[in-house]
């Protein structure tokens, strides 16, 4: 699209009219490179909506990025690869197998270094058949990426506890923390929070120096 008056300049229809997942251009404008849900990987110049290269992968492409200068493009896919290309050379100079779907991929400017994202769990559902006549099938599995640790501090002061426990670890170190403010600025328990109906032992409140709060 023309970026001041918002008119198409060309438009392109995908194979088989699979969804692009992926674009990417070149920051000079140049270049356009997509990824669709069929596999199709594909790059434009900027200038006309044929393909100057067309390759096809047996995989859901779900990331896609190109270097500064077009010469370099990388793509991630559903079958957990990430396939590097030189244009012009029509297949994949290399592929590396990481252990999930990869989401998100990025060239660096000088085209030298390539980094790549697993995403933990993508549930994708197309069809381009008629939709009054759509035939559901049932998934038998679902299999999810295993637990990662998400408690305060990337777990370090926590115990590796997780989902619930995580959120109830979190709340206890807030209130550690806030106890242990509210014991540094005050000098005695009986000056500090005594009387506020909770008995607090990290404040040194007991039943003795603290009857109001500390009845049993």
């Amino acid at each position: 699209m023309d970026k001041k008056t918002k008119n198409i300049i060309w438009k392109y229809e995908t194979p088989q009219k699979r969804s692009v997942r992926a674009l990417a251009m070149t920051p000079d404008g140049k270049f356009i490179g997509a990824g669709t849900f069929g596999g199709d990987v594909l790059i434009f110049d900027s200038k006309a909506n044929t393909p100057i290269e067309q390759i096809k992968i047996n995989s859901a492409i779900g990331a896609f990025d190109l270097s500064d200068d077009g010469a370099v493009f990388v793509t991630g896919s559903a079958d957990k690869k990430v396939r590097i290309f030189h244009r012009g050379d029509g297949k994949a100079m290399a592929e590396i197998k990481l252990n999930e779907y990869v989401g998100e991929v990025d060239i660096s400017t000088n085209g030298q270094y390539a980094v790549a994202g697993t995403s933990g769990s993508v549930y994708f559902f197309e069809t381009i058949t008629d939709l009054t006549n759509v035939k559901v099938s049932a998934c038998s599995k679902v299999i999810e990426p295993p637990k990662e640790d998400t408690t305060l501090f990337g777990g370090q002061n926590s115990g590796g506890l997780q989902n619930d426990d995580a959120t109830v670890s979190k709340v206890s170190w807030l209130v550690k923390i806030k106890l242990w403010f509210t014991k540094l600025f005050n000098k005695s328990a009986e000056n500090g929070t005594c009387g506020n109906s909770l008995c607090e032992p990290d404040l040194d409140e007991t039943k003795a120096s603290c009857p109001k709060d500390c009845m049993e």
